[in-house]
């Protein structure tokens, strides 16, 4: 059973292709000045090296979303909802 809380869940950005965490600069604030505790991530495939993929950045999801405390919305643009994605399916580690 989940507690009810009035607390509002964090927002974690995570950018498209071709982005950076720079894309939510003019959100974020908006965001934050409205009562939400918001941070983004920086996905590494954006480095634009074609070894780093889908499965390094999902990695990068999965360690930010760990780091934050309490729930979590996740609001992913264009081809962050890949690896948002893939962080979200069920885990034999978890359980599920």
């Amino acid at each position: 059973m989940v507690a009810e809380t009035n607390e509002r869940p964090a927002v974690v950005l995570v950018h498209g292709a071709w982005h950076g965490a720079w894309c939510w600069e003019q959100l974020a604030p908006e965001l934050t000045a409205r009562g939400w505790r918001v941070s983004t991530v920086d996905l590494p495939s954006a480095s634009g090296d074609p070894q780093i993929g889908m499965y390094a950045d999902a990695a990068v999801v999965r360690e930010h979303l760990a780091a934050v405390e309490g729930p979590v919305t996740v609001l992913a643009h264009s081809y962050g909802g890949l690896p948002v994605t893939e962080v979200a399916r069920p885990s034999p580690a978890c359980g599920s």
